[in-house]
């Protein structure tokens, strides 16, 4: 949670946190929505630089967002192209980071269950934010701020972030992610919708 001592909104000094995963906290900042009360209910209420504490800049400038699991298709390129003005885009080249270091961790492993039980938590917000209210803008007609490759698409994956990739987890009725604790051997179980409580746990963070 990100408290008053934040630094590029982690606590205490740190450079890495959850925190730092809320996107929508800073999308909507920008002010290209209403920012009403209900809309800030989405918008890491619980989080002192969020919810009704969330400040917005205005910035009037037009945007084009995309989710980057698109990259890899060509209908994202062309219509970057377009939004920049120019009629052609090359993607044929794969650039990573430059990284003297790379370490590769599995974040389906249940060593990070209590880690993604904390993000799912901003996940959730982040696709309801999106799909109430940003994305609405960006079909709008008569707005040219705001604006993405195939709204369609866009909307199908960020549905998605409302659940646990890794399938371990699932969304209880107060927003909290708990551990299907019938799992066995390292693989998932997804419980039904009619599936007892009592063979959950909670995951605490």
């Amino acid at each position: 949670k990100c408290s008053n001592k934040c630094r590029l909104e982690c606590p205490d000094k740190k450079l890495f946190c959850v925190a730092r995963s809320r996107f929508h906290v800073t999308l909507a900042r920008l002010g290209k929505t209403n920012l009403t009360n209900e809309e800030r209910m989405w918008l890491a209420p619980d989080d002192i630089d969020g919810g009704m504490n969330l400040n917005s800049f205005n910035i009037s400038n037009t945007i084009f967002l995309y989710e980057q699991t698109e990259l890899k298709d060509d209908y994202l390129w062309e219509r970057l192209a377009d939004f920049l003005g120019i009629s052609y885009l090359p993607n044929n080249k794969f650039r990573a980071s430059a990284g003297k270091r790379r370490i590769s961790n599995d974040i389906c492993a249940p060593a990070y269950d209590a880690l993604r039980a904390s993000m799912m938590r901003y996940s959730f917000e982040l696709s309801m934010w999106l799909l109430r209210y940003l994305l609405p803008v960006a079909r709008d007609p008569s707005r040219n701020d705001v604006r993405v490759a195939d709204a369609d698409r866009f909307g199908e994956i960020v549905q998605s972030y409302q659940e646990d990739p890794c399938r371990r987890l699932i969304r209880m009725e107060n927003g909290t992610y708990v551990l299907n604790s019938t799992l066995m051997g390292g693989f998932p179980a997804i419980p039904t919708a009619n599936q007892s409580t009592s063979k959950l746990k909670t995951i605490r963070i």
